[in-house]
């Protein structure tokens, strides 16, 4: 008698619900036991790249929002490429072993690779430093899980403590060479130098060459003015502090006639386009009647979304104590964005744009209702820049070059610029043409440790600026210097730049200045 005449059901045959199921479950056999810790180590390692990634990429939604984003997307990416590739691991003959490591292993790679490749750090060193990144990640993963899982002999956890230990000795001495150094020579400082030089009371130079001290006053002391600080801006926008919050309205300004490329995200993003560019600034006001020296400073480039205008709080507030007024500009939407790029002609946008806030300072300045009435001498101005902005200033000192026949702009009769300050400028050629000043001082700043603009363009700028009899402050009183600073960076003449010449992850592998005082934590240019 068969089953069917006995009444008893074949057994079901088993069908997958996905094609090659099967082959999956086969794929993951081999991932057991402190496999599965190697992988958990490959998921962090690769969420904490996708997360530093991110923060060197910011959305301008905030660091939380980006972080989540970039870890969720990792997640997701990492849990389906390591499954896709344990599947296709199966179809190799005679192959068997821990298939989804290794498919996490490949991705994390792959991901560590190309965000270090995408930071500027080249084929060979981003492929050393992602394989190194990925299989230590592995390693400890796997080190992890041996060491701790239930039912590990005793033996196997001492040695998998002590290879973890070793694993992390020599992960601090390669992130810090200076570990391997002995105390007496890690100590040894540039500062033991120079005490040992000055110690007759005098500093000494290279060629034995004694030098009195300055007999001028400390200039990073406060000054004896009360200082009030306020914004201008447009009155709308994202940022409140020159919308809603903002002390004075400015008038937009029209440059379409400069700006033909501005992409929708661009436009989504700071919510207007080139034909309505907003003129904002920082004001620290000395409290009196006026009228005082005007000073602009204005920022260079850095990703739009990480805004860089209020970063030099500490020049405009010691500036005001010592009775400037001090305008910082915000030209934060001709910056560069990972998510749109950045504006064609920004260089000549940025000169233009400062033009501008004069303009916008001289109408504040002639406004009965305005607290800047009065209070401006627009025959006393100063220009400060940093960066592309320190291209940009001597491009607006030298207006002509660029602006003769724009009638936007101010007439040139309407104020005087008596000096500017470069701060790690760049020197690029414009339309053909470089800037050149003539009887207008000019100081230029260079960091012997800057690591973004490494050579001292300020020089160039000091090569081109020359004096006629009766300069602008008066026969004999204009001049030029020049100043290499030993240990200065690039980054933090501006204080909310942060530590680092370079976005993440390439800043990682930059080294930090050593900072000597400062008011801040964080340091500021003072401290270098």
């Amino acid at each position: 008698m068969s089953d069917r005449e006995a009444g008893i059901s074949p057994p079901r045959r088993a069908y997958s619900l996905l094609p090659g199921e099967w082959r999956l479950s086969r794929g993951l056999a081999g991932d057991q036991g402190p496999w599965r810790g190697a992988i958990l180590g490959l998921w962090v390692a690769g969420g904490t790249a996708a997360g530093t990634g991110m923060l060197g990429a910011p959305t301008g939604f905030g660091a939380p929002v980006d972080l989540v984003s970039a870890v969720s997307a990792h997640t997701a990416a990492f849990a389906f490429l390591s499954l896709l590739i344990a599947w296709a691991l199966t179809f190799v003959p005679r192959l068997s072993g821990p298939f989804a490591t290794i498919g996490g292993l490949l991705y994390t790679g792959a991901l560590s690779f190309f965000l270090l490749f995408f930071s500027d750090m080249g084929v060979a060193v981003s492929f050393l430093l992602a394989c190194s990144y990925t299989f230590a990640a592995a390693i400890i993963g796997w080190l992890l899980a041996a060491a701790f899982a239930r039912g590990t002999g005793k033996r196997r956890r001492v040695a998998s403590i002590c290879a973890l230990a070793l694993l992390g000795g020599a992960g601090a001495s390669a992130a810090d060479p200076s570990n391997l150094r002995p105390d007496w020579l890690r100590h040894a400082s540039m500062d033991d130098a120079d005490s040992a030089a000055g110690a007759d009371g005098g500093s000494t130079g290279t060629a034995g060459v004694a030098f009195r001290p300055l007999a001028a006053g400390d200039p990073s002391l406060p000054g004896s003015y009360a200082y009030d600080a306020f914004t201008y801006g447009s009155g709308t926008g994202r940022r409140p502090d020159f919308g809603k919050e903002a002390g004075l309205i400015s008038a937009p300004a029209d440059a379409s006639a400069y700006l033909k490329d501005w992409p929708l995200l661009r436009k989504w993003y700071w919510g207007f386009g080139p034909k309505e560019l907003p003129l904002n600034g920082r004001v620290w006001m000395p409290r009196g009647n006026g009228p005082f020296p005007l000073v602009l400073i204005v920022h260079g480039n850095h990703a739009m979304e990480d805004y860089s205008d209020g970063g030099y709080a500490y020049l405009g507030e010691q500036l005001a104590s010592r009775g400037c007024v001090a305008v910082s500009v915000d030209e934060n939407f001709l910056n560069y964005s990972v998510w749109s790029g950045i504006p064609g002609q920004d260089m000549k946008l940025r000169a233009w744009v400062l033009l501008r806030h004069i303009g916008q300072l001289r109408d504040f300045n002639e406004d009965p209702v305005s607290p800047l009435f009065g209070k401006l001498d627009l025959q006393k101005i100063s220009l400060v820049g940093h960066s592309r902005g320190g291209q940009a200033v001597a491009m607006a000192a030298d207006r002509d070059a660029w602006f003769a026949d724009d009638a936007s702009l101010p007439p040139a009769t309407d104020y005087r610029i008596v000096s500017v300050a470069a701060i790690a400028p760049t020197d690029t050629v414009v339309d053909g043409k470089q800037a050149r000043l003539s009887g207008i001082s000019y100081l230029t700043l260079q960091g012997a440790s800057d690591a973004d603009i490494n050579d001292f363009f300020g020089d160039r700028q000091y090569a081109r600026t020359t004096f006629a009899t009766g300069g602008t402050g008066g026969a004999g009183l204009a001049f030029k210097a020049s100043l290499y600073i030993e240990g200065a960076n690039h980054g933090q003449f501006n204080e909310s730049w942060g530590r680092r010449d370079s976005s993440l992850p390439a800043g990682l592998f930059l080294r930090k200045p050593a900072l000597r005082g400062g008011r801040s934590s964080g340091g500021s240019p003072r401290a270098t």
